[in-house]
């Protein structure tokens, strides 16, 4: 990096020695063959690309830090029911891990290792405090709205779906609360794995499925789930790729390189555990977190939506109406989604009408559906949020399909495009109305006003005694 430029200055002061009117003829020349018309052409698509480059590339990412960074957010208070619970455990971990002990051998710990370990290292040069965790809370949170919006590109939005995407995720992903659970990041690093897997495919090039690799790598000792799920999703279309036409050693290549990048994080994580003494009890305490919540450790029960639908038919009312779409509808609008879209591409696949524009979309279906399996087993809005990102994307492509058919002159039909468009603008709507989102957006507000609470606020709920009271009750009952 330093070396680069000095040689280009020795460089050119050399032509300059040797042939000084090498660079006036240079620029006769060129001026001769560019008029001034074709130049002020030339400047005006110039200043026009940097300010479409600008209002692209820069402005979102600066509009995301400005509206995520709030101060007060180390500072904050949180007084609904038992929250801070989640962030002890990881504070006590990492008092552990300062007083000499190794994770999954000298205590039980369910989240990965890269969870905990950077906050130690921070603590050892910051000192001990749990302003340090926070900051690294905020930080990460910050961190994955950006590699949310970037990763965007590579799923052929337009300027306006990108936009409207980087708002969803913003609101979605906002951070409020102070623990791990929240962290954007967590699902940002698998969407960028399979955003540098579907450029490695579209451009056929080595370095974006070793990036891959390593983002999945990365990934899977962050969190278990978002790993497990960008793994499962790469290794199943490099499994399918079998029956699209290429070559055995073109599929282990593939395989091969995407194998690479994985390595040089797993191999430091298990190298480190090994010196540690405690690798056995790393390889069974890291994959017992995530089989544990799959077979119903401190599983929440999915809504029922025939159920609430029907005891809600039985005393209707307008907070009933509200809440059952906050609470079935929202947790429904992913799984249809994925259900439809997965029929869509299989209809596809069968008469051979798949190609590469599908591909992103695809991959991105088949992390969804794989992610999906948190809120399974973890039926709350928080992990409802974590899982809802491919949901996003995929239904604001879904509505940008609709919209640059009606003006690209192959328009599908009204009756087509004006019930699938309500739909994916009302599943979107329904995710905004539960009361995490309702909480992120008040917080955004008074962010954005200047206003900062010394305790953070929580939308007051409140329904009449005919409303959704009577779905809750009997659901306890039941």
């Amino acid at each position: 990096v330093l070396i680069s430029p000095c040689l280009a200055l020795v460089f050119f002061s050399l032509i300059n020695r040797i042939a000084p009117d090498v660079k006036g003829g240079w620029r006769a020349a060129h001026k001769k063959k560019r008029p001034k018309q074709v130049r002020r052409e030339e400047v005006h698509n110039r200043i026009k690309s940097l300010f479409s480059g600008f209002f692209r590339y820069v402005l979102p990412p600066l509009l995301i830090v400005f509206i995520a960074y709030d101060p007060n957010f180390v500072s904050r208070w949180i007084n609904i029911e038992n929250l801070m619970l989640d962030e002890g455990y990881n504070l006590a971990a990492i008092n552990e891990i300062l007083s000499g002990k190794v994770l999954y051998k000298d205590l039980c710990y369910i989240y990965g290792p890269l969870t905990t370990y950077p906050a130690a290292i921070l603590m050892k040069v910051f000192g001990t405090h749990i302003f340090v965790w926070r900051y690294y809370i905020l930080g990460s949170s910050i961190a994955g709205l950006l590699v949310l919006f970037f990763s965007l590109f590579r799923f052929n939005l337009s300027s306006v779906g990108r936009w409207a995407a980087a708002i969803l995720m913003t609101i979605l992903y906002y951070p409020v609360f102070t623990s791990f659970t929240w962290v954007s990041l967590r699902v940002a690093l698998g969407i960028l794995a399979i955003a540098f897997y579907v450029e490695s495919v579209n451009t056929q090039r080595f370095i974006p499925l070793f990036f891959s690799g390593f983002i999945s790598s990365i990934a899977l000792f962050y969190s278990q789930e978002t790993g497990i799920a960008a793994i499962m999703t790469i290794g199943v279309y490099i499994l399918l790729s079998m029956f699209g036409g290429f070559s055995p050693r073109t599929i282990l290549f593939q395989a091969s390189s995407y194998l690479l990048g994985i390595l040089p994080p797993a191999v430091m994580v298990l190298v480190f555990f090994y010196l540690h003494h405690g690798l056995p009890e790393f390889i069974d305490g890291f994959f017992s977190g995530p089989q544990y919540f799959i077979l119903g450790w401190g599983a929440l029960p999915f809504p029922d939506f025939v159920r609430d639908l029907s005891l809600l038919l039985k005393g209707v009312s307008w907070d009933g109406w509200v809440q059952f779409v906050r609470s079935d509808v929202a947790f429904y609008f992913p799984a249809v989604l994925y259900l439809g879209l997965l029929c869509y591409y299989s209809i596809k696949i069968m008469h051979k009408e798949f190609s590469l524009g599908d591909f992103s979309c695809f991959t991105c279906l088949l992390f969804g559906i794989i992610l999906f399996n948190s809120t399974l087993a973890r039926s709350d809005e928080a992990h409802l949020i974590f899982v809802s990102a491919p949901a996003v994307i995929l239904s604001l492509k879904i509505i940008d399909h609709l919209v640059r058919s009606r003006g690209g002159g192959r328009p599908h039909p009204l009756s087509v495009t004006i019930p699938l468009g309500a739909l994916m603008v009302f599943g979107l709507f329904s995710l905004l109305t539960t009361d995490e989102a309702r909480t992120k957006i008040l917080a955004i507000k008074n962010r954005v006003t200047g206003r900062s609470p010394y305790v953070m606020e929580i939308p007051d709920i409140r329904f009449d005694q005919h409303g959704f009271e009577v779905l809750l009750t009997e659901r306890a009952k039941g």
